[in-house]
């Protein structure tokens, strides 16, 4: 079995945490974390697009230290991952403020979905559809309809 999980990644930035950390995280790529861990190993890959940057390059490392494959991650020349950042309130209540409109990630399937060969499984999600160009979002569906 070959599961793709397709989606946007961010660089996550807690501003309230001890030494303001900063992470990966993103609906699709948490779900392919969890199924990396729960299937066998090279099941899982993340299709997605990220720069050619130093942050891109520790995502895919940390993707890669996640057991969740890298082979249909496409790396931009001119854009970056989006950014998002956590803030706590008074009673801890989170707030997040991203950064995102022009984000490598917007630029998935813009070439076609081979990134999706081979997958007796794919799993996006409403952000997925929501990031890509309304052109893309359409022959997306459209592909799939006629998937295995």
């Amino acid at each position: 079995m070959k599961v793709v999980c397709a989606g946007e990644a961010m660089i996550e930035i807690s501003i309230d945490a001890p030494g303001r950390q900063v992470g990966f995280a993103g609906d699709t790529f948490n779900t392919a974390v969890y199924m990396a861990r729960a299937l066998p190993p090279g099941t899982v890959d993340y299709a997605t697009v990220v720069g050619e940057d130093v942050l891109s390059d520790r995502m895919l490392s940390f993707f890669e230290a996640q057991g969740v494959g890298t082979g249909p991650i496409w790396r931009h020349p001119e854009r970056l991952p989006g950014i998002y950042a956590i803030t706590l309130d008074e009673q801890g209540e989170r707030s997040f403020s991203y950064w995102r409109d022009h984000s490598a990630a917007r630029m998935l399937f813009t070439d076609g979905f081979a990134a999706l060969e081979g997958a007796d499984l794919v799993y996006f999600s409403g952000i997925t559809l929501a990031i890509l160009p309304p052109l893309v979002r359409t022959a997306l569906i459209a592909f799939l309809a006629g998937f295995p």
